[in-house]
């Protein structure tokens, strides 16, 4: 459990899982400063990606964090 600054009374998990400003607020937080810059994936099979690109099972895929945060066609102008 964890304290509210204001009354010192614990909160319980139900009470956080209501707050639901403070859980936008974290997330808007974590989308436009990620804790890592990059992330590495790596398929399990063969596929297509609906672009029609081609990705082989062997392959690392490398992306940034930081720049998918602030996609402007997918955030909106103030990305």
């Amino acid at each position: 459990n964890t304290n509210s600054p204001r009354s010192g009374k614990s909160l319980d998990p139900d009470t956080l899982n209501k707050m639901v400003y403070l859980h936008a607020a974290l997330c808007e937080a974590l989308r436009l400063y990620a804790p890592i810059p990059f992330e590495r994936k790596s398929p399990i099979k063969q596929d297509v990606l609906p672009s029609g690109h081609k990705v082989d099972a062997n392959w690392k895929i490398l992306f940034s964090v930081y720049a998918l945060g602030r996609m402007k066609a997918v955030w909106g102008e103030d990305a």
